[in-house]
């Protein structure tokens, strides 16, 4: 079975200490000394936990590997090649973005453990939008 993984773009950061709640809340957890605490926020549930705003970007973890074991996530941008192998001869690589649709992870096809193990993590939509361009 995957392992739900979860990250959020803050604005500012891109943070990984990311978990669930129970109503489909997403929180962080990081706190000064690793533990949670945060006396001065106002949209913690407990101690221990802090809400993120509803308007960050939350991005799953696809349970893939990139080439280099780099975990993949939903909105990354992937330097791939074309998925059969036989077209890699002479074939220039292209960057794609994660995204999941159609109950499938996507990237200009569908992202399975093939293209992952050919494809290498460069950056993701928030940070290196720069990317993207042709």
């Amino acid at each position: 079975m995957r392992q739900l993984k979860f990250r959020v773009w803050t604005g500012i950061e891109m943070v990984h200490d990311v978990t669930v709640g129970k109503f489909g809340n997403f929180y962080v957890n990081p706190g000064d000394k690793g533990d949670g605490l945060d006396p001065k926020d106002t949209a913690s549930l407990t101690s221990y936990t802090t809400k993120y705003h509803e308007n960050y970007p939350v991005m799953q973890f696809t349970g893939l590997l990139d080439k280099s074991g780099k975990e993949i996530y939903e909105c990354d941008i992937l330097k791939t090649y074309p998925i059969l192998a036989s077209d890699l001869i002479g074939k220039k690589p292209f960057n794609v973005i994660v995204r999941f649709e159609k109950s499938c992870w996507l990237s200009n096809g569908i992202l399975g453990d093939y293209q992952a193990s050919v494809s290498e993590i460069i950056g993701n939509v928030y940070q290196n939008s720069e990317l993207l361009k042709p």
